[in-house]
């Protein structure tokens, strides 16, 4: 008895391969906006309202990256 098995190729779209939901693009679109308007907003305070929230300015990307992605990020 033969088989015959056909395989294709997965073609990626922003980091996703075909068979991935629209869902999960705008999910990953959605964080980004919401990690950049974070830390756009934090880089917008003074060094003493920082302190007031006990975030060094050195710490906002981190800190940004901990709110929406509620992990730390890997250097």
């Amino acid at each position: 008895m033969n088989y015959a098995s056909t395989t294709t190729a997965q073609r990626t779209f922003f980091g996703f391969g075909v068979t991935a939901s629209w869902s999960k693009i705008k999910d990953r679109m959605d964080k980004s906006r919401a990690y950049s308007r974070t830390v756009n907003e934090l880089s917008s305070l003074g060094t003493m309202e920082l302190n007031d929230l006990g975030i060094a300015r050195h710490q906002i990307a981190d800190k940004a990256h901990e709110c929406v992605y509620g992990t730390r990020r890997t250097a």
